[in-house]
């Protein structure tokens, strides 16, 4: 039962790991909507990340930051 559980949570490790490195690559677009004022597109995307990845520091500073450059609250 227990080498069960170590498996599941090995599995459980790597798709946080390839969670955290896609949003990581999703996060560099929202970077680059931003950079290019299309505030829309760069927040919908850090939205997305957040829905998948809710615990990743950056994204969430990135996301608040965003939300706060938008004269916006939440």
């Amino acid at each position: 039962m227990q080498s069960s559980a170590g498996a599941r949570a090995y599995q459980t490790g790597r798709l946080e790991k390839k969670l955290k490195k896609q949003a990581d690559a999703v996060m560099a677009f929202a970077i680059e909507a931003l950079g290019q004022g299309r505030l829309d597109e760069a927040e919908l995307l850090c939205r997305e990340i957040l829905k998948e990845v809710p615990d990743h520091c950056t994204h969430t500073t990135k996301a608040a930051r965003l939300t706060h450059a938008r004269g916006q609250s939440e």
